[in-house]
Parts: structure tokens; C-alpha cells; sequence
């Protein structure tokens, strides 16, 4: 299975996620921070991009178990 350490920037702060559940927590809190800026401006833009990423990852991690997981029952 695939690793992933992704930055993000969550209420002004750097952190570095590298989990799932972290992944998830992120992708919360910047959906609710987007929820608190204004629309076209630099921060919503960068918070938007960073949502999308993290929601990509997210699906490619799901995508990635559920094939382990099924490879896993084809052996036994």
C-alpha cells in the first residue's frame, strides 16, 4: 500500500498528515474554513485547491484498501 505525507494549512498553522485519520480531520477542517472566507479571494482559492487534494487522496487511499481487501479474500 501506497504512503502519503501531504502539507496543509489549517487555521494559519503547517501540519503535515500522514494518516487516514488525520487525512480525514483535515479535510474537515478545511471545509469548515472555507466556509469562513470570502469566495474569489487568495484564501478560498488556496483552501479549495487544499480541499480537493485532500478529498483525492482520501478516494485513492479508499480505491487502494478496497483492492488490498479484495485481493486479500481472492487468496483465501
Amino acid at each position: 500500500m501506497a504512503e502519503f505525507k501531504i502539507n496543509v494549512v489549517i487555521g494559519g498553522v503547517e501540519k503535515t498528515v500522514s494518516t487516514i485519520n488525520e487525512l480525514e480531520d483535515a479535510l474537515k477542517a478545511t471545509r469548515e474554513e472555507l466556509k469562513n472566507v470570502a469566495i474569489n479571494s487568495k484564501e478560498f482559492d488556496a483552501l479549495g485547491e487544499q480541499a480537493r487534494n485532500l478529498q483525492r487522496e482520501f478516494v485513492n487511499s479508499y480505491k487502494e484498501t478496497t483492492v488490498f481487501n479484495k485481493n486479500i479474500a481472492e487468496l483465501t
